[in-house]
């Protein structure tokens, strides 16, 4: 179940239909695919009930936990099928619990004494759970698109970070305090109001791949800034555009009435 919007809220229903319409302009526009860039958040990281999600399972089985799909692992070589429901005796149809789904993979003495987060960060870990696909992932896909999921924790390395920035300044000045009415109305012409162009995107994307080279090249977070600091010095001055060539000329002795703010 896929949970509409409320009170206005960016959910992933809304946030699937605006990469599907993406990629769609792209298709008609390029003939070409998206490559989508996102960061890890709830949006993004939605699953469907059935699918393979260590943070949704109890240590216990049955309870409120989901029931989610079969899925395999290999021991020994050998490719073992597993499901995550019980199919036979008391509990049947009920969701199998992180010992039990651990314990038929190795055995009752690896569950004995870990408690519920230490089974859940070695179940998370297992192949199969660690490759499962965010709802969003699959449906990119059955498009032909890709979806990259961004670095946790660094903005620095996410364009959409800093587009996200000129859209609160723009709403910080421009909004209505204390009125929700046409807020969405708002949001949506501050994209075209804001000062964002196709130049400043690239802008965006160029200063992302300045500070990947910075950490491959040994930069670390307690010293980044400091390092970009420099590098923009060494890039000198941007140049001068001569009068004739922006098409008009200014008044040098103009003043500014600054009443008003």
């Amino acid at each position: 179940i896929i949970v509409p919007s409320r009170d206005g809220y960016y959910v992933h229903k809304l946030c699937a239909e605006d990469f599907e319409k993406c990629h769609k302009v792209v298709k008609i526009k390029t003939g070409l695919n998206c490559a989508f860039i996102t960061d890890h958040s709830p949006i993004h990281n939605y699953m469907t009930e059935d699918s393979l999600n260590a943070s949704k399972m109890n240590k216990n089985s049955g309870g409120k936990q989901p029931k989610m799909r079969d899925t395999h692992f290999m021991r020994d070589g050998e490719m073992i099928y597993q499901s995550m429901v019980f199919t036979e005796g008391p509990m049947k149809g009920e969701a199998k619990g992180l010992k039990v789904v651990l314990a038929e993979r190795y055995g009752e003495d690896f569950v004995k004494g870990k408690m519920l987060d230490e089974l859940s960060d070695i179940m998370g870990k297992e192949e199969d759970f660690a490759n499962e696909k965010t709802l969003l992932e699959k449906e990119c896909e059955s498009r032909g698109d890709i979806l990259i999921k961004g670095v946790k924790f660094h903005p620095e390395l996410m364009p959409i970070e800093s587009v996200y920035r000129n859209l609160s300044n723009y709403m910080r000045r421009h909004n209505t305090p204390g009125s929700a009415r046409n807020y969405l109305q708002r949001i949506e012409g501050s994209y075209e109001n804001c000062g964002l162009s196709l130049e400043l995107i690239r802008k965006y994307f160029r200063s992302c791949d300045e500070y990947l080279v910075a950490y491959s090249e040994g930069a670390t977070g307690d010293n980044i800034t400091q390092i970009m600091k420099e590098k923009k010095k060494h890039k000198g001055p941007a140049p001068m555009l001569q009068e004739e060539q922006l098409g008009h000329t200014y008044d040098r002795e103009r003043s500014f009435d600054i009443s008003n703010g």
